[in-house]
């Protein structure tokens, strides 16, 4: 029971099982994607912030760069330096460091000037004057030759606390959405999973269900996903074969109950009766009548046997080549041997020879069991009676004889078990009423054909359905 438990628990639901793993691969894919458009949205935003400043510092240095008498003030162009602006800010410095021109807006305050300016702009970060936090560009802008200013070293600011404020809404919007489709795509994944894993549990459901003594329900359904069809035709054709063994099981364990009832109780009367018994001959006679009902309770368990054996499939026919007409002669000259015909003549239509494919063994003992069935049940009060036996053109094995005690009705149900009929009366021969049924069932194992027909007063026996042997 603790290792069952053990065993349980370690393999766990796979219900269960996929749900965390589709968990933790959306957790995953989501912030993986949550966290790549924040970086894209900050990168573009960063982008197109600093392209804006190097533009306007652009602008700056080629309007102050340019010697133009009377030139109006940048400010007057570029409204956004004026005094009131208080967002964009620049200062113009020379070769030596001399502040040639800076905003309105700055309050003459100074930007800060990097120390080392190269041919490409530099950005960075800063404290504006008016003490807002902001970004910056600085830049290096050739003069003609001659200018006594030698080269101007350009630093244009700009407030990013808006673009700071957008960036913290466009990081509050993402982190919302992706809280939103992660839980959607959980809620989707467990709806997804109960309706796909739903046939499992009507499996479930069906397999705990099932009882032996009830019809086993079919688990294979057209409306089955493709995967799980084969599964179901398994397992019903596992079922099928269970329940066919279980009701075989049964069906043998009640007929020979049925079959052995009556003799053991007759057995076990005579041995009780035979202590009181007085006189040698009459021991003898009940000591006899023992053994005549041991023979029988035999035969009726090795009959039963062979029927479930054959049925069970464990008997299967090993196929050689064989002359049917020697196998007929050699049990009907058994037969004949073994039991007092009387008046009974028995004619035969043989080919002189008939080779076909079958199983000696098996083919021996259903012509044998057909064959003695005629014989023994044939009328005795009645002279000049005959048995037919032939094999037609067709290949088919045919028996025939009288039978004035059958009727339609009768014939029909030959073969069923334990069907007693009563030919001869006072014969001393006892029938446990399972000969013809074994004669059926190896028809069918050998994959014959075995019918029973009785016509004006004659029973026809026809077993047809032999391989015959290759050219």
């Amino acid at each position: 029971m603790s290792l069952r438990l053990r065993a349980t628990r370690s393999g766990g639901s796979l219900r269960h099982r996929l749900a965390r793993n589709i968990a933790l691969m959306s957790t995953i894919s989501v912030v993986l994607l949550a966290l790549l458009l924040d970086k894209s949205f900050d990168h573009q935003l960063q982008q197109r912030f600093d392209a804006g400043l190097s533009a306007r510092a652009s602008a700056v240095a080629a309007y102050l760069g340019a010697t133009v008498r009377n030139a109006e003030p940048l400010e007057t162009w570029m409204p956004e330096f004026r005094e009131a602006g208080h967002t964009d800010f620049y200062q113009v410095w020379d070769t030596a460091g001399r502040t040639l021109a800076r905003s309105a807006s700055s309050h003459q305050a100074d930007l800060p000037l990097p120390k080392v300016l190269g041919v490409q702009p530099h950005w960075f970060d800063l404290h504006l004057p008016d003490g807002h936090h902001g970004r910056a560009v600085a830049l290096a802008f050739d003069l003609p030759d001659g200018d006594s200013r030698g080269n101007l070293r350009v630093v244009v600011a700009e407030e990013r606390e808006q673009l700071d404020a957008l960036m913290v809404q466009l990081h509050v919007l993402l982190l919302v959405g992706a809280v939103i489709t992660l839980a959607l795509v959980l809620m989707l994944s467990h709806w997804s999973l109960r309706r796909g894993l739903a046939p499992l549990d009507v499996f479930a459901t069906t397999l705990a269900t099932t009882r032996p003594e009830q019809p086993a329900a079919p688990l294979y359904r057209d409306d089955l996903p493709l995967e799980l069809m084969p599964l179901a035709r398994k397992f019903d054709h596992l079922l099928a074969r269970v329940f066919t063994l279980l009701d075989r099981e049964r069906r043998f364990a009640r007929d020979l109950a049925h079959e052995l009832r009556t003799p053991v109780a007759e057995t076990r009367a005579l041995a009780e009766t035979s202590a009181y018994v007085e006189g040698e001959d009459e021991l003898r006679r009940r000591l006899r009548a023992i053994a005549d009902t041991s023979a029988e309770m035999e035969r009726t368990m090795e009959t039963l046997l062979a029927l479930a054996r054959i049925e069970a499939g464990l008997d299967r026919p090993a196929t050689e080549p064989l002359d049917l007409v020697q196998l007929v002669r050699e049990v009907l000259a058994r037969n004949l041997q073994r039991q007092a015909v009387g008046d009974l003549h028995v004619l035969g239509t043989f080919p002189t020879e008939c080779w076909i494919l079958g199983d000696v063994g098996m083919l021996e003992r259903l012509l044998d069991i057909l064959i003695g069935n005629a014989l023994e049940h044939a009328p005795r009060s009645e002279p000049d009676q005959q048995m037919y036996l032939a094999l037609q053109d067709d290949g088919s094995f045919c028996l025939r004889n009288a039978a004035p005690h059958l009727d339609e009705n009768v014939a029909a149900q030959l073969g069923r078990r334990f069907l007693r009929i009563e030919s001869n009366p006072g014969s001393a021969s006892r029938h446990s009423g399972l000969g013809l049924s074994l004669a059926a069932a190896l028809a069918e194992a050998h994959g014959l054909n075995l019918r029973f027909d009785w016509k004006q007063g004659q029973l026809e026996v026809r077993i047809s359905g032999f391989t015959p042997l290759p050219d």
